[in-house]
């Protein structure tokens, strides 16, 4: 197994490693660090160009910003563009003079890493004419686009996964099948007979891809998916994630090409080889792994587990899809091969697995408190039943006099769980990763008067915060305060008045008070027992 095995591995470096310096272009996760005009603010005309500024580059297409008028009606004009002269990673569009009013914009744009970005803001042309909350369009296209690739994903890791189980099989399993004379035949020959496998897989992957990518243009133009196919050149051409995208459809059309006919599949095996190796390994390129500090290893690491868990989840694909091939001692035989094989297989994946699993958590908070952590966490769990099931099938076939006749509908039991797992990790891959979406709340502590006021800022991120007033005396215990103002301000916006709601007479609150990344200021009138006195904090916003 070791002699067949390294030829494989040394192939798959050399893929990583030739395709290594790529991964310094791609560049972590981006965020909308401020905008003209600034959220909430208040112009002195109206604008006829809005700008947004995020902290890495992005991808846009027609109808990724979204500008709409005091009446709702859109009023946004033409694609959006980079605008270079507002500064680097700056995203413009032209905007039509609709009057005086509160203008909403919505904004789905495509991160390096690979993630959508959405987000709403408001701002006020000449005066207010609306509340100070954007009013978010339907977003049903987005929705589906997000369902889309998500489903794309996971065809294509199905598809992929299988094929990778045709290639362990045919080099450590079934190796060609015996021959006449008691040798084995060439590596190849367990790719031809599995060809019945390997089209529809080549085929999966492809469709896969290509749906993903058509999600990505639904969800990022808003439009509907015969109109959004016109957008996909666009971020294959305009983002690193589109660029990976678009070398995953190209391999997997060589894949499928590489295995419709049995003569080349026969003649040129290693080209179909080369094929499923890159169709296993690409994604590394385009996800998590590059925006970790150390991206080359990241990656490494990523399509090592990805191989690993492609030799344990397909290669049983393949077993049970092909169990009836042959009679009981052929298969038996097999099964005890593919058993020796995830015996290696299975903990490299698990080792691998705990260690991207790290990278994207780095706590236990943002294991058990974010989307990401608990889908990681489901995973795990997924594999874990896997695992069990699959130590049960190697004492099972060790002992040679037992029955394999309920053994298949066993190792059924665990495809399925690992076809779920692949499911989990289809939505996981467009999930934020668990170490930024953790919610890190600002807590801060202001004097006014004889008055402390402690503040909370949930959660401390641009969009919508919730800000907590707690008002307490010299000892430490709740003051009543008779009332309090709260105003915010930053260096692009003017101060703004925030509504309280008041909970107690020593907690208020407010929510939905929409803030943009970089220090706010917190200007606060506290009265208590008749005299007024002021306090400032500054809050910074991730």
């Amino acid at each position: 197994m070791l002699r067949r095995a390294v030829p494989v591995l040394l192939l798959g470096s050399f893929l990583l490693l030739a395709a290594g310096p790529l991964v310094g272009r791609a560049a972590a996760h981006a965020s909308l660090t401020s905008t003209i005009p600034a959220a909430g603010a208040t112009t002195d005309q109206v604008p006829r160009t809005v700008t947004l500024l995020f902290d890495g580059p992005v991808t846009t297409e027609r109808g990724s910003v979204e500008v709409y008028d005091p009446q709702g009606r859109r009023v946004d004009q033409g694609a959006p563009y980079e605008d270079a002269a507002a500064g680097p990673n700056a995203t413009s569009v032209k905007v039509r003079d609709a009057g005086r009013g509160t203008y909403t914009v919505s904004y789905s744009v495509l991160s390096e890493d690979g993630h959508v970005i959405t987000g709403s803001f408001v701002y006020h042309a000449v005066e207010r004419s609306g509340s100070g909350e954007a009013v978010v369009p339907d977003d049903g296209p987005r929705l589906l686009g997000s369902g889309l690739a998500t489903v794309g994903r996971w065809l294509a890791l199905v598809g992929s996964f299988v094929a990778g189980g045709v290639l362990v099989s045919a080099l450590f399993v079934t190796r060609g099948g015996p021959t006449a004379d008691g040798g084995r035949a060439p590596w190849s020959g367990g790719l031809v007979s599995a060809r019945r496998l390997l089209v529809p897989a080549a085929a999966a992957t492809l469709f896969g891809v290509g749906i993903a990518l058509l999600g990505r243009a639904v969800e990022l133009s808003g439009q509907g998916p015969w109109s959004a196919v016109g957008e996909v050149p666009g971020i294959v051409g305009g983002s690193w994630t589109g660029t990976v995208a678009g070398l995953r459809v190209l391999v997997a059309l060589v894949l499928l090409v590489a295995v419709a006919g049995p003569v080349l599949l026969q003649k040129v095996p290693w080209l179909a080889a080369v094929g499923i190796l890159a169709a296993l390994t690409l994604p590394s390129l385009g996800g998590h792994a590059t925006t970790s500090a150390a991206p080359v290893l990241a990656v490494m690491v990523d399509a090592a587990h990805v191989l690993a868990a492609a030799a344990w989840v397909g290669g049983l694909a393949v077993l049970v899809l092909t169990w009836s091939d042959e009679g009981p001692p052929a298969v038996a035989d097999r099964a005890r091969a593919y058993s020796r094989m995830a015996l290696v297989a299975a903990p490299l994946a698990v080792v691998t697995g705990l260690a991207r699993g790290w990278w994207i958590t780095q706590s236990w908070q943002a294991l058990t408190q974010t989307a990401g952590g608990k889908l990681l966490v489901a995973k795990v769990m997924g594999v874990v039943v896997m695992g069990a099931l699959g130590w049960f099938h190697r004492s099972w076939l060790a002992d040679r006099a037992r029955s394999l006749a309920g053994l298949v509908t066993s190792l059924r039991t665990e495809l399925v769980v690992g076809v779920a797992v692949l499911a989990v990790t289809a939505v996981l891959v467009d999930t934020r990763p668990p170490v930024e979406a953790l919610v890190r709340p600002y807590e801060g502590v202001a004097t006014a008067g004889s008055t402390k006021v402690r503040i909370e800022v949930t959660p401390a991120e641009a969009g919508p915060n919730e800000v907590h007033l707690y008002f307490l005396d010299a000892a430490g215990a709740p003051a009543p305060v008779d009332a309090v103002e709260l105003k915010v301000s930053s260096s692009q916006v003017e101060p703004r008045r925030v509504p309280l709601a008041t909970i107690t007479s020593s907690h208020a609150t407010a929510s939905g008070v929409d803030l943009t990344p970089g220090r706010w200021k917190f200007s606060l009138i506290v009265v208590r027992k008749g005299e007024p006195a002021d306090a400032t904090i500054e809050v910074p916003i991730r």
